[in-house]
């Protein structure tokens, strides 16, 4: 169990927040979330699914087998099947009263599926499963699951390094003349280039 990372932002208010990260479905995962406010668990598809969605190879293919019980081997290596997730919430003598399923590729009809696999065993308490920019509000009072509502067309994340730096710290450009920076180095002299003084005129 970690503390929250940058991903997910707590506001403590005396809130109990439990994060996991890939992890088989251990027993003491139950013992250290017993109660907590929101517990946030890596969980993964079947291996069926994971192979079909990731890679398109499907039953008919003859690579199939094979890679599926490939791919079964790292999710009894190191991660939570979503049933199992289930089972530990069940497990639960005080539940969470919010369970959250992460890192997992969530899709309409794979979170239909998990849900559905989740429920079977932990059929009536509140789950969701994470999505980008989700959001959770917590407080003592009530929990509010929202997404972000973000700019579909905002600049990159500042990135002052590249002025604040000093040159020697960073590397010389694979384009460079005598260590500058020199992005004609890679084209051809002789090349036909419109002027910018034809579509620019002064």
């Amino acid at each position: 169990m970690f503390d929250i990372p940058g991903r997910w932002r707590a506001r403590q208010e005396h809130i109990g927040w439990k994060l996991t990260k890939d992890l088989r479905n251990y027993y003491v995962i139950r013992q250290a979330t017993n109660g907590v406010d929101v517990l946030i668990h890596e969980m993964t598809t079947s291996a069926a699914l994971w192979i079909e969605k990731f890679t398109g190879i499907t039953p008919s293919d003859p690579a199939y087998a094979t890679a599926v019980a490939a791919l079964q081997r790292v999710i009894d290596s190191s991660h939570t099947p979503e049933k199992a997730f289930g089972y530990i919430l069940h497990q639960l003598a005080v539940p969470a009263r919010l369970a959250v399923g992460t890192h997992f590729p969530a899709t309409d009809d794979t979170i239909s599926e998990a849900l559905e696999q989740i429920q079977f065993w932990y059929p009536t308490a509140d789950v969701t499963v994470a999505s980008d920019l989700m959001v959770i509000n917590v407080t003592k009072a009530a929990i509010q699951v929202r997404r972000a509502e973000v700019s579909d067309y905002s600049w990159a994340t500042l990135n002052k390094t590249i002025v604040e730096e000093s040159p020697t710290v960073l590397e010389v450009p694979k384009y460079s003349l005598n260590g500058v920076g020199n992005p004609y180095a890679q084209l051809d002299p002789k090349a036909d280039v419109i002027p910018a003084s034809a579509y620019n005129p002064s």
